[in-house]
């Protein structure tokens, strides 16, 4: 049994020294991809560096000895009759080694600091493309969301641990170097300062481990108070939290995560500066003991004044080479951690698998026994759905708030895959198609659809940015199909002119119902073969939303249209209504069928239209 134990012991050691190469090779495949040069030039001066250090150190020993007389003749130098004291030679050795030193150290923290804005810069890269690619399923994964959250905040712990491979590259020749002149005069003081550390190296793992997994376990904490802080910055919320007095609320909010989340980690840190402190004691003790040690070496005639300068000088310089081993050793474990969990994220398989099939344009659309519930939840929000959407046909889906029109659409552009069942385009699977040129095909706007802080041009041309944006021509035409001759009028036609003020203070900032016909511009801008528009005109005045389903009806004949809204009478033109409900597909058929059947949709047009009557009642004139 105990055999057993060790074997697993023995094991799980290999691992982590396994996985502490890998992350080291990993690190050092970044740099590489941030900059080749950079990297060999910081490797090169780290070597040479210690070098210098310990050629100083001894020629100071050299100087010391001339001094005290012993074998005095050897310290002078005849240049013909001018003769020249042997330590004025080393002077010069030492002044030169110093300048080249200086000189070497200042360049080298210049190459350090633009090589880790690389490395931040080439990280920041792979999390922006990784973070646009991954499933959207991570996003309402909370775990998962937390370990992105991590990476994101931890991504200069590669260079830092980078940085610390580096100075290791150097650190151990400087050790090696002052080893090999210590261990030929006793090999005791390497083998006791080697000793002492080995308690204070342990200890540190083991507090940055308790660290780190206090902070991942206080990640979701974490999110929760930068969240409150960040939306006293946010625009968006800025009227209502004045309007309700929000302030000293959400300072109270902040202030009690902030307590939470301190005190925890100030306990921690305590202990871990408290057992530090009289760990360091115990290399301090065998270096006074070394150096007394030499002392009486000393007065026995059995060393040098040089030799204690070399010694303990050395001694110093080993133990601080040492004491760096050790922090590299503490940090590697921390960053590890760190970037093991980068690691992880970054190499995230999607659950959600590419087709090779290239969808040129979209004839036909059937979803068929399709159910779906999202992660991590056992509600089912799609339940058995099927229908069949014809070449160039015009269909509403309509339902009340949660009844699953929305996910549909996520669905059919494969955000999420369904949980049974299957979804087909043109008769085909839509697990068979290339995901990116299928979606091309789609243009949608989404009932949560962003505008960005970007100029006018360039929110509408993302849409599609494989056309030519110096087309204006097109670019006008969307705004106008859009409803947006206001938003034309109020730039002057300037489309170069930014969004909201966050970056320039020539910025516009646009009301809600302009916010959404950009975002209409934008896609009707999008070449597409399908058009999905999910509540286009929840924010538009009668004129605009009018304006919006007269084309939608007349200009876009050859187009297969996916329309989603709750005001029925915007609707009434298409070529089926499907009618959801908890989920399920409870009717089907065109607007004069669903009226004559007398079920939910016909209830529903009927209480608006009453609704609406009333209204406009209320409002004509009196006479």
């Amino acid at each position: 049994m105990n055999k057993l134990k060790n074997i697993i012991s023995i094991e799980k050691i290999n691992l982590k020294i396994k996985e502490s190469i890998n992350v080291i090779f990993y690190c050092f495949q970044i740099s590489w991809e941030a900059s080749k040069i950079n990297t060999l030039l910081r490797a090169f001066f780290e070597a040479i560096m210690p070098l210098l250090e310990v050629i100083s150190v001894f020629l100071g020993k050299v100087i010391l000895d001339s001094f005290t007389g012993k074998d005095s003749g050897k310290y002078t130098i005849y240049f013909g009759k001018i003769q020249i004291p042997f330590f004025l030679i080393i002077l010069l050795g030492i002044f030169i080694i110093r300048v080249v030193r200086s000189a070497i150290e200042r360049f080298s923290l210049h190459i350090k600091m633009l090589h880790s804005e690389m490395i931040i810069r080439s990280l920041s890269v792979k999390i922006i493309k990784f973070s646009t690619d991954i499933d959207l399923e991570c996003y309402d994964d909370t775990d998962y969301y937390d370990k992105l959250q991590m990476a994101m905040r931890n991504k200069d712990g590669i260079s830092r641990i980078f940085d610390g491979v580096i100075s290791l590259f150097g650190t151990i020749i400087s050790i090696i170097t002052v080893f090999i002149v210590i261990w030929s005069k006793k090999p005791i003081y390497i083998l006791l300062l080697a000793v002492t550390l080995i308690p204070y190296v342990l200890m540190s793992m083991n507090y940055t481990k308790m660290l780190y997994e206090l902070s991942f376990g206080q990640m979701t904490l974490e999110r929760e108070k930068y969240y409150f802080q960040g939306i006293t910055l946010d625009k968006q919320y800025a009227q209502s939290i004045r309007l309700f007095a929000l302030g000293e609320f959400i300072k109270e909010k902040f202030n009690k995560l902030w307590e939470i989340t301190y005190n925890k980690r100030k306990k921690l840190l305590n202990k871990k500066t408290a057992a530090m402190s009289l760990i360091l004691c115990i290399p301090e003790i065998i270096i006074f003991w070394i150096s007394v040690d030499i002392g009486f070496q000393i007065i026995n005639n059995k060393a040098t004044i040089g030799d204690y300068a070399l010694y303990t000088g050395m001694i110093s310089q080993l133990m601080m080479n040492l004491l760096d081993l050790s922090h590299f050793l503490v940090d590697a474990y921390d960053s590890k951690l760190q970037i093991i969990n980068l690691y992880k994220v970054l190499n995230y398989k999607n659950k959600i698998k590419n087709g090779n099939k290239v969808l040129y344009d979209i004839n036909t659309i059937e979803f068929k026994n399709v159910s779906f519930s999202y992660p991590k939840s056992d509600i089912k929000v799609l339940d058995n759905v099927s229908f069949f959407i014809k070449e160039h046909s015009k269909t509403a889906l309509i339902g009340i708030n949660g009844s699953g029109k929305s996910t549909l659409i996520k669905l059919l552009l494969r955000m999420y895959e369904p949980d049974d069942g299957e979804i087909r385009i043109n008769g085909i699977n839509i697990k068979e198609y290339d995901i990116k040129t299928m979606r091309e095909n789609f243009s949608v706007y989404f009932q949560e659809m962003e505008n960005y802080s970007m100029s006018i041009l360039e929110n509408i041309v993302i849409g599609d940015l494989g056309k030519d944006s110096d087309d204006k021509k097109e670019i006008f035409m969307a705004l106008n199909k859009s409803g947006g001759a206001d938003i034309l009028s109020k730039i002057k036609n300037n489309l170069a002119c930014s969004l909201t003020r966050i970056f320039d203070v020539n910025g516009i900032e646009l009301s809600v119902g302009q916010h959404q016909k950009l975002a209409l511009a934008r896609c009707f801008y999008r070449r597409h073969t399908a058009l999905i528009l999910d509540e286009p005109s929840a924010s538009l005045d009668s004129k605009t939303e009018n304006l919006i389903f007269e084309q939608l009806e007349k200009e876009m004949e050859d187009k297969l249209i996916i329309l989603i809204s709750h005001r029925l009478s915007n609707i009434k033109f298409a070529d089926q209504i499907i009618v959801l409900q908890n989920g399920k597909v409870i009717e089907i058929g065109t607007h004069n069928a669903l009226m004559q059947n007398r079920g939910l949709y016909a209830e529903l047009y009927n209480y608006q239209s009453e609704k609406y009557n009333t209204e406009s009642d209320k409002n004509e004139p009196s006479t």
